[in-house]
């Protein structure tokens, strides 16, 4: 039985502005969109610093002083290899990149970001694009300005950009959208580029909400023939539900199995395979499973996350359609408005739930008795 099917792989493009500051937005999207492939430019992630988001796992290539840099957010359940990049270009322009498997087949992907008052030259793009191989794309902030992909002036770098495309084999899938929020609202300056054959599968739009950046996100959405091995690979569909299991029938299972079990095994790996068998084979009859969902939104959104939350964000988004609509310098200024006031009001809320979290940390330390059995842990 083939279970292969056709499905559409999402990849979101987004200069955050800072993905520390914006996280919550960037979580709320991820989720929204069911996005499998993240490619974020200037995360402002410092150097060792530990970096997380719930359901996927990060490459990252941050700057020293804590600008800037570039990240790739993969789903929890694909396969996939960090790449190891040929540095032969500016080293003003970060990038990283992954190689995604599905089904047997090899996708790239580059996450880039090159500063607006960087120098480069025509081989800097030449070496970055021959690292995009046979299938990949590459997305990212290049500061690049040029009419062709929907700027309304040209510089430096579009024109190097411009006049190689012809000479290389790759495609532009820029549809001319604005992707930077700006007075003009025509500046088009996140490309996203791609190999030929990819490029046939791929759809590619923006988003009408910054999320706190004055970027927009972009979607590309790759139509590829998923089997559901390729996001099988990173665990199990199911999860123990500890606080119904029985120990007394798991002690009792276990004993039972590793006194029945008592051949000599000498190998180590044997060993490490037994001694795992055991503890499935104690847990299967013991703790009861309950399904993980694709995608909860209860479960990825932080608890503080109210009503409040979900206006600002909502009066953000109409805002910024009012002023593609109609681009006066009124609505312009509103949207700067309640683009600030999402972010205020989405800081003070993750601060407020800190400190009430450390309150009642400090109550349970002091208590003499444990707070969670006297007390409700604050919402």
């Amino acid at each position: 039985m083939d279970n292969s099917n056709t499905n559409i792989l999402k990849i979101l493009q987004w200069n955050a502005k800072s993905a520390v500051s914006n996280k919550h937005s960037l979580v709320k999207c991820l989720c929204e969109y069911d996005v499998d492939i993240a490619l974020i430019s200037e995360t402002w992630f410092k150097p060792g610093s530990l970096i997380s988001f719930k359901g996927y796992n990060v490459v990252r290539n941050d700057r020293f002083d804590g600008y800037a840099g570039v990240a790739i957010l993969i789903k929890n359940g694909y396969m996939y290899n960090e790449l190891v990049l040929q540095n032969n270009f500016s080293s003003d322009i970060q990038m990283c990149g992954i190689e995604l498997i599905i089904s047997n087949d090899r996708l790239s992907f580059f996450s880039l970001y090159c500063p607006p008052n960087s120098t480069t030259i025509a081989s800097d793009w030449e070496n970055i694009f021959s690292q995009l191989n046979n299938t990949g794309i590459i997305g990212g902030d290049f500061n690049a300005h040029h009419n062709i992909w929907g700027s309304y002036k040209t510089n430096q770098k579009g024109h190097q950009i411009a006049d190689i495309l012809s000479d290389i084999d790759i495609i532009l899938l820029n549809t001319g959208q604005p992707t930077r929020f700006s007075q003009n609202n025509n500046s088009a300056i996140d490309l996203t580029f791609s190999s030929p054959n990819l490029a046939i599968q791929c759809t590619w739009y923006t988003l009408g909400d910054t999320m706190g950046s004055d970027h927009f996100p972009i979607i590309i959405e790759i139509e590829r023939k998923i089997s559901r091995s390729d996001t099988d690979f990173y665990g199990p569909k199911l999860k123990w539900n500890l606080k119904k299991a029985n120990w007394n029938l798991y002690n009792h299972t276990a004993y039972i199995f590793f006194n029945n079990n008592q051949t000599q095994i000498h190998n180590t790996e044997s060993k490490y395979h037994h001694l795992i068998e055991g503890i499935n084979a104690a847990a299967d009859k013991a703790i009861a499973k309950y399904k993980i969902s694709k995608c909860n939104k209860k479960n990825i959104l932080p608890p503080w996350w109210d009503n409040e939350c979900e206006n600002v964000v909502n009066s953000r988004r109409d805002q910024l359609r009012a002023y593609k609509n109609q681009s006066t310098m009124e609505n312009y200024l509103r949207c700067k408005q309640e683009m600030a006031k999402a972010k205020k009001t989405l800081k003070e809320k993750a601060r407020s739930n800190w400190r009430k979290w450390r309150r009642y940390q400090r109550m349970e330390e002091s208590h003499p008795y444990p707070v969670s059995k006297t007390r409700k842990r604050p919402q």
